[in-house]
């Protein structure tokens, strides 16, 4: 009779233990699914903020995993390989364009010269736009500087103060050179000789000086001008 209680305690004890297994199992299934719910939400916010280079990236390592895991479901499964191996890992340099380098891990040598020609292909039309930018913006500076007057006039003080100026070639309103130096727009380059110039003008009274400068205009670039330096007394500015 005890015999037959003992036999009952045990039963009962393993039933409780292989419930208590199988909760704890339960238990790690769903947070395994809890974690993989949760990276794969970040995955996906993650997404939004990378780059088109890193998105192909990205694109291109998922299309190899689907295709590793095709290929290992068609080839016949070995018992002595079963649930396990060891895969080689390759490591590729691409360059995505931004003078800096980017790995690919995994992948064979046909998709990764294929990965090449897209991210060269995206480098050519990104460096096409740009040319084709830079072109428009000389245009419109063109057609701007076509619609300015030929010449103008300007009143320098023998400091090199502007005191009076016309309408410009270079597109500033003349309001803004007033009293401001006639130096200031001179290229670094020119304004040596310019200075040369001017003390020559001064000093010799010479009645007549070209010389041949770049000035900045309004949009940032120089422009070539041939400036006649001449005595306003002599010679004052029409229309003053």
């Amino acid at each position: 009779k005890s015999g037959e209680v003992m036999s009952n305690y045990l039963a009962a004890a393993a039933a409780a233990a292989a419930a208590e297994a199988a909760a704890r199992d339960a238990a790690d299934a769903e947070m395994q699914r809890s974690d993989f719910s949760t990276s794969a939400v970040a995955m996906a916010g993650g997404d939004e903020m990378m780059t088109e280079e890193e998105q192909m990236v990205h694109q291109y390592m998922q299309h190899q995993q689907q295709q590793q895991e095709l290929e290992q479901q068609q080839q016949p499964q070995h018992p002595q390989f079963a649930g396990g191996g060891h895969q080689d890992q390759y490591d590729h340099s691409l360059m995505d364009g931004m003078d800096h380098e980017m790995a690919v891990n995994g992948g064979d040598p046909e998709s990764i010269h294929f990965l090449q020609q897209m991210m060269a292909q995206q480098r050519m039309e990104k460096e096409e736009r740009e040319l084709q930018m830079r072109l428009e913006a000389a245009a419109a500076a063109e057609a701007a500087l076509l619609a300015r007057p030929q010449e103008h006039f300007i009143t320098v003080a023998k400091n090199g103060e502007i005191l009076g100026v016309t309408e410009t070639v270079t597109g500033f309103p003349p309001n803004n050179l007033l009293m401001t130096s006639v130096y200031d727009s001179i290229h670094d380059d020119d304004l040596l000789g310019v200075r040369a110039v001017q003390a020559h003008f001064w000093e010799r009274g010479s009645p007549s000086v070209r010389i041949y400068l770049r000035r900045r205009a309004v949009e940032g670039n120089w422009i070539w001008l041939s400036a006649a330096v001449v005595s306003y007394i002599d010679d004052p500015v029409p229309g003053f």
